[in-house]
């Protein structure tokens, strides 16, 4: 089961304990390196029972931290694993916009055919990216298309779909950076998964317990 984390508000003493100044951004740390790295895997050891001739498709730039993590540990240097690349534009700053395929998939379509193929990215939000991915995959020929992603949000704000697979479940609203995630290319290397405000000096003055 993937690890449940509910989100650290910033307007609260305890979130504010927790969070740090970067410029004109507020950050809450909402989940350590070394809890991401525990549950990442958590998650090779599930996928380690698929069948070795699935496919694998990493969304580019955010699911490359995934993918290189499940590197690290050996998951995806299998002989028989195949893997590709898929860049996909699906928002402007912290807009989403209608997802826009840009690159990819860089593999043969002969590859994808009757193949279970997996999307690999950070995160499952509104669903909107890999639905296009999804219908760009089976239009190639592949029998079946899952999800692999590191967080999947969890929200009542909209309707909610589901990814196969996640390390992290996120019961929050706030934007997130780290672990690959980025605002505007920032903050993508930071090694901890943290919600991202813009600071006002009301967030600073009026803080709740």
């Amino acid at each position: 089961m993937p690890l449940v984390i509910n989100e650290l508000p910033f307007n609260t003493k305890r979130g504010m304990d927790h969070s740090r100044t970067c410029g004109k951004y507020s950050l809450i740390k909402q989940a350590s390196s070394t809890t991401i790295t525990g549950e990442i895997h958590k998650l090779a050891d599930s996928l380690a029972s698929c069948p070795p001739n699935d496919i694998y498709i990493v969304v580019l730039k955010g699911g490359f931290y995934l993918a290189s993590r499940l590197m690290e540990i050996g998951f995806l240097e299998g002989i028989n694993r195949k893997i590709g690349f898929v860049k996909v534009e699906s928002y402007k700053g912290m807009s989403p916009i209608e997802p826009k395929l840009l690159y990819g998939p860089d593999l043969p379509d002969s590859y994808l055919d009757e193949k279970v193929v997996w999307l690999v990215d950070d995160i499952y939000d509104s669903g909107a990216t890999l639905s296009l991915l999804k219908e760009v995959v089976l239009s190639a020929g592949a029998k079946e298309v899952k999800t692999v992603v590191l967080v999947e949000r969890i929200t009542s704000k909209k309707p909610q779909q589901h990814s196969t697979m996640a390390a992290l479940l996120y019961h929050g609203d706030g934007w997130l950076v780290g672990c690959g995630m980025g605002m505007e290319e920032q903050f993508r290397l930071l090694p901890e998964l943290c919600s991202l405000a813009i600071r006002e000096d009301k967030e600073i003055d009026n803080v709740s317990d």
